[in-house]
């Protein structure tokens, strides 16, 4: 309890007001006791930032944007040496600012003494930022556990060279959410009927009869040997034009249209790279060199097509200029930065060359933190912020 009454020294109207606030706190110290295993030092470190969380989480949020800043900026040093002297805090700081100080600095030297893991640390100072940053207990724990989920199962961080000793970010791990797009693809295989050759869905064994672009003289090109490992792309493009085609065997020769293709094309590679981006810690550094190598990327491709309305309306052989120079910067990259940074933007390129608005908007939305800082997105893709 002394502990505990320690780092929090400065809660407004003191020690004895917070005990009045917290009857609980002696019960919940003799619970840690019987349960064996958690130290004095653990004990006042977990309920310190539990109670710390629970003052800042019910104040406005101007309030804790500027304890939050106060917090991130302050000379720690002086701090020191003022509690040293008159225990009185710098002028101009805030009392919640204070508040918080204090017991961030006491439980920073419960680290340095060994008496706390930097594990128990990172869970107090993420209640306390977490708190301060507007997020609700049950969001601060969801990152806990998404944290222990990138250490232990995750891949490894991405930094940016062997000396980068930058901050280390979380991941920014999501659920893959497909969104309804424009356009469908699903395996098929060929059949003979009455009146021509049919597409059959793979899964379900329906015949395919939405309407498509793929002619009978098509589906006569596809070999035999192949009918059956056929993959069906059928795309409703933003100008109301339906095209479609098929990806035939493994080689995967594409029969029909080729826009349908590249649909299919940006698809997958903008879930692929989002798996990859969001899944992965990265540093401050590492992300600093992702942004700067996708935004150059970026507008190189702008500059040649003349302006991202270009860029959508370009024919496949001007796509396959930019997809061909995108990927042979990829396979020439020298660090993992830069060639995710690449696969970024080649991401956003496609699904923007895509035809299909909701896929534009997907990669957008989960690309958009890589490509430009708050307030320079494009104003072609204002219409995929929400309202």
């Amino acid at each position: 309890m002394g502990r505990l009454d320690a780092m929090l020294l400065f809660y407004p109207g003191g020690v004895r007001q917070m005990h009045k606030n917290y009857p609980g706190l002696a019960s919940a110290i003799d619970g840690h006791i019987t349960s064996g295993g958690i130290s004095a030092a653990q004990s006042a470190l977990l309920l310190a930032g539990s109670l710390l969380a629970n003052e800042f989480e019910h104040l406005p949020a101007e309030d804790r944007g500027a304890v939050h800043r106060q917090l991130t900026t302050m000379d720690y040093e002086a701090f020191k040496n003022a509690l040293r002297g008159s225990v009185k805090p710098p002028d101009g700081l805030l009392p919640g600012t204070s508040l918080a100080a204090l017991a961030f600095f006491l439980a920073q030297t419960s680290v340095q003494n060994r008496e706390v893991s930097e594990s128990d640390f990172d869970n107090f100072a993420s209640e306390l930022f977490g708190a301060l940053g507007g997020k609700s207990f049950e969001e601060r724990s969801d990152e806990r556990i998404r944290d222990t989920l990138d250490e232990t199962l995750g891949p490894p961080p991405l930094l940016a060279g062997e000396d980068d000793t930058s901050a280390l970010m979380p991941s920014r791990r999501s659920p893959y959410e497909e969104p309804r797009l424009s356009g469908n693809e699903c395996k098929v295989r060929l059949m003979f009927t009455a009146t021509g050759l049919a597409l059959v869905r793979l899964d379900d064994g329906a015949v395919i009869t939405e309407r498509r672009s793929l002619t009978q003289a098509d589906l006569e090109k596809v070999p035999k040997e192949d009918w059956a490992d056929c993959r069906y792309v059928n795309v409703r493009t933003r100008s109301g034009e339906i095209v479609s085609c098929l990806i035939v065997g493994e080689a995967n020769e594409i029969v029909g249209s080729r826009r349908a293709f590249w649909w299919a094309l940006a698809r997958v590679t903008a879930r692929m790279v989002d798996v990859r981006a969001s899944g992965t810690r990265m540093s401050v550094r590492a992300l600093a060199e992702v942004h700067t190598v996708a935004r150059a990327m970026w507008d190189v491709v702008i500059e040649r097509s003349g302006s991202i309305e270009a860029l959508r309306e370009e024919p496949v052989y001007a796509r396959n200029i930019h997809f061909d120079v995108m990927s042979k910067s990829i396979d020439q990259a020298e660090t993992p930065a830069r060639k995710l940074g690449l696969e970024i933007c080649k991401a956003m390129v496609l699904a923007v060359q895509s035809e299909d608005d909701a896929l534009e908007a997907f990669a957008y939305q989960r690309f958009k933190r890589f490509l430009w800082r708050p307030g320079e997105e494009p104003s072609e893709f204002y219409q995929h912020d929400p309202p």
